[in-house]
Order: C-alpha cells, then sequence, then structure tokens
C-alpha cells in the first residue's frame, strides 16, 4: 500500500495534468474565436452564388469573381418597390452598386473587335444565367442576390452593367401584347455583327441614335440586335435612362481571376470563335 504522504503527491499530480488540459482546450476555443473575429465582416457575411459562363471573349479560362455585402442588399430590400409610369423605372438602374462587374467585362473586352458589342454580349451572358421567373420590379442587386427575374428585372441589370461600362442604353417597353413586355436597347457605332445570322438585326431610332435590341431573358442564347418573331410589328414605348438613381456609397466588388475570398458571382471567360452561332432562339 501507498503511504498517505505518497497518495497525497499523486492527487495532486493528477490534478496538476487535468488543470493543463483544461488550460489547452480553453486557449484552443479562444484561438477559434479569435480567428472568426479576425475575418472582415465585408468578406464574411456576404451572399454567394456560383455561375458558369462561356462565351467568345478571350482570357481563356478565367473567372469573374463578385462579393455583395449584405448591407448593400438590404439598402435595397429596404428601398420602394412601386411603378406608377414608365418613367419610375430610371429609379431602378443602378450604375454605381454594379460597375466593378462592368469593370471586370470591360477588361476581358476592350481588346476585342467590336469591342462595345462584345462588352454588351458579355452582360447579356451574364443575365442569361439567372432563372425567369415572375418577381415584379427589383434592384439590379436584389436580382443577384436572389438568382430570379422576369424580364422587368433582368433588363434593369442589364441596363445597369451596360451604362456602368459606359454604353447609350434605353429600355423599350412592348406595351400592345399580353403580357407586356420589356427588353433593352444599346446604342452602337456599327450595326451589330455577332447576332443571329438567319435574321436581321432589329432596332429603333429615337431622338436621331440607333438602338440594338438586347434580349436580358435567358430562353434564348440572345445576342444584340436579336428579337423574338412575338415582338414584330410592334410599337413600343421608349424609356430613357438620363436620370438614374443615385446609388449609395456601397458597391458590389469585383476581381477577373482572382477570388475575392467570400464570391457571390463566379464567371469563366471562355475563348470561341466570333463566327459560331447559335440559331435557336426563343423568347
Amino acid at each position: 500500500m501507498h503511504s498517505p504522504q505518497r497518495r497525497r503527491e499523486e492527487i495532486i499530480i493528477y490534478m496538476v495534468i487535468m488543470l493543463l488540459k483544461y488550460f489547452r482546450i480553453s486557449i484552443l476555443l479562444m484561438c477559434i474565436l479569435l480567428s472568426g473575429l479576425a475575418i472582415p465582416t465585408s468578406l464574411a457575411g456576404n451572399y454567394q452564388k456560383d455561375f458558369n459562363f462561356q462565351s467568345q471573349f478571350g482570357f481563356l479560362g478565367q473567372k469573374l469573381y463578385v462579393s455583395v455585402q449584405p448591407s448593400l442588399y438590404d439598402h435595397y430590400c429596404n428601398l420602394t418597390h412601386e411603378v406608377n409610369s414608365d418613367a419610375d423605372y430610371t429609379n431602378y438602374v443602378t450604375l454605381q452598386a454594379v460597375k466593378p462587374i462592368a469593370d471586370s467585362l470591360q477588361k476581358a473586352t476592350r481588346d476585342l473587335p467590336n469591342n462595345d458589342e462584345q462588352f454588351a454580349n458579355s452582360v447579356l451572358e451574364l443575365v442569361h444565367q439567372i432563372p425567369y421567373k415572375i418577381t415584379g420590379v427589383k434592384y439590379p442587386v436584389e436580382t443577384l442576390i436572389d438568382n430570379s427575374g422576369d424580364c422587368v428585372a433582368l433588363s434593369l441589370l442589364a441596363a445597369s452593367i451596360m451604362m456602368a461600362g459606359g454604353l447609350d442604353v434605353i429600355l423599350i417597353h412592348y406595351t400592345g401584347i399580353n403580357p407586356s413586355h420589356i427588353n433593352v436597347g444599346v446604342c452602337l457605332p456599327n450595326t451589330p455583327v455577332y447576332h443571329n445570322i438567319l435574321t436581321s438585326a432589329t432596332s429603333f431610332l429615337y431622338e436621331n441614335k440607333t438602338y440594338w435590341t438586347a434580349e436580358a431573358t435567358p430562353e434564348g442564347d440572345w445576342k444584340v440586335g436579336d428579337q423574338s418573331e412575338m415582338l414584330l410589328n410592334t410599337n413600343p414605348e421608349i424609356i430613357s435612362l438620363n436620370d438614374t438613381e443615385q446609388s449609395p456609397s456601397e458597391h458590389v466588388s469585383s476581381s477577373l481571376g482572382t477570388d475575392l475570398l467570400s464570391s457571390s458571382l463566379s464567371l469563366n471567360l471562355l475563348e470561341q470563335s466570333p463566327s459560331v452561332q447559335n440559331s435557336t432562339r426563343g423568347l
């Protein structure tokens, strides 16, 4: 049998060992908590989505990463969503909020032939990946995060990015059909060359400038100048976008080829010959 002194020593050693284990666990938990606090709030809580993107645009194999802060999304969700006349649509065109996306897409297209048209087509390919759903009017950031939108929401997103990239853009409202429809009109220096080769490019004259149709709904592989047969022989209303909404100081973050750590949108830019056209289109 152990002596009382020996027994007391064994108890003390056991208590010391247990205390060391306790402190090791506490330190580990503290490190985990501190590492979580060290993540910038602008990235830790960002919304995340993934989109695949195939196009004729250069920079083979690169991705476009976009990160959206919840505070920016909440800002637009809390705004009014009423439309009492066509003029109210201009309030939903938010250039500054999506300008980083436009800058990234321009980086991929600025050195290509017909770069304005190629930039506009890259915007269409982006919005075509968002599923069609009747949602009513929404701000572009809402459409990106909700991952859904109808012709109005998708056209407002496309128009915002195109205008942020410096293009002269209008909205085209087809009121003579049921249901009515909206798409985008883009002013280009030349007639579109990448549209469906089986049909003529469609355009409208407004204030002595030619605007080519740009369909934002995802049912077809629409390019600038393409137009659904359902919209032929209609007399649409033109919505000028001269007085657009003033965006908040916040905007999305975007980077071509470099992950933003917490990304909400990723696009693969794959090279394809511009002569390859998809002749199957649908509204």
